[in-house]
């Protein structure tokens, strides 16, 4: 092993040692005042279809397992997954033990201190092609470093978080441009560029899912062909836009009946479908179970 996989190594367990204490029996912990979420869980759980925010998931010990349209990855103890967009995923932890409990941790990354940052530190030139909605890569000391450092502070006053955890999450965001995925991140944050017309687009659609979407008129209102804004939604998001406004729409609609009590066709036609029977037919398939029996499943 070499001194610099040694450190890695001496870092994830300070890490472990860290979410153990903070959390010694399987749960899943926030901490508003850092922006952090940690978890701990000792078995593997059923995949999840969800929506991932713009977000930075470090896996300090077990698996986890992410299918992104027809794409999967897995990853483990000491690598981290980013993603820059809303995007729409089936996510799992895959390998849990009491013995070796999953532990991890995330941040939502914020635009904010991106563009932020992006104005201040010089970074390598982008190739300018299109990037995957999701990276994974290896964690170097520097980001574990700035990780212990945050979940740290998860001990400390709520006056000390809220001066210290802000220049912690400031350093973190800094770590994740500098490092192997940066480039992703960066891109979708430089205006101009072709990830960050399609953040755009996919804003769009979030805050008009229950519109109807014509792809002509979409391309043009940012600024690109329908053949090009197709082909580059697809190679970020790895779905079409009809698609992903499908899925959008889904998952607004099971949100629905679950915090407002909707019933199936209430559900449907608010989210823009004007077939109850469409509408069920396609949440089967991405949610594996009809509308009635998934809710009744996910509030037993």
């Amino acid at each position: 092993m070499s001194e610099f996989d040694k450190s890695v190594s001496e870092k994830i367990d300070l890490l472990k040692r860290q979410l153990l204490k903070l959390m010694p029996e399987p749960t899943v912990l926030k901490i508003a005042a850092c922006k952090l979420t940690m978890a701990h869980l000792q078995h593997p759980t059923s995949p999840r279809c969800s929506i991932y925010n713009p977000l930075a998931l470090l896996i300090l010990q077990g698996k986890k397992h992410s299918v992104l349209g027809s794409e999967e990855m897995e990853y483990g103890a000491g690598q981290y997954m980013v993603t820059n967009l809303d995007i729409p995923s089936t996510c799992h932890v895959s390998e849990a033990s009491p013995e070796k409990p999953y532990l991890a941790l995330y941040i939502e990354l914020d635009s904010g201190i991106i563009a932020d940052l992006l104005r201040e530190i010089p970074l390598p030139k982008s190739t300018g092609g299109v990037h995957r909605a999701m990276a994974v890569a290896e964690a170097g000391t520097p980001l574990l470093d700035a990780f212990l450092r945050l979940t740290e502070l998860a001990e400390k006053s709520e006056e000390e978080q809220k001066i210290m955890a802000p220049l912690v999450l400031r350093e973190i965001h800094y770590r994740l441009l500098t490092g192997a995925a940066g480039d992703y991140i960066a891109t979708l944050n430089t205006v101009g560029s072709k990830d960050h017309q399609i953040l755009k687009a996919v804003e769009w659609i979030k805050n008009n899912f229950a519109e109807k979407i014509n792809v002509e008129n979409l391309a043009e209102r940012f600024g690109m062909t329908a053949s090009t804004f197709y082909r580059n939604f697809m190679k970020v998001t790895t779905l079409s836009p009809i698609q992903y406004q499908k899925q959008i729409r889904l998952n607004e609609a099971q949100r629905l009946m679950l915090a407002k009590s909707f019933d199936a066709q209430k559900a449907a036609y608010a989210v823009g479908y004007e077939s109850a029977t469409q509408f069920s037919a396609e949440y089967k398939r991405r949610f594996g179970l009809p509308p009635a029996r998934d809710i009744k499943r996910l509030t037993a």
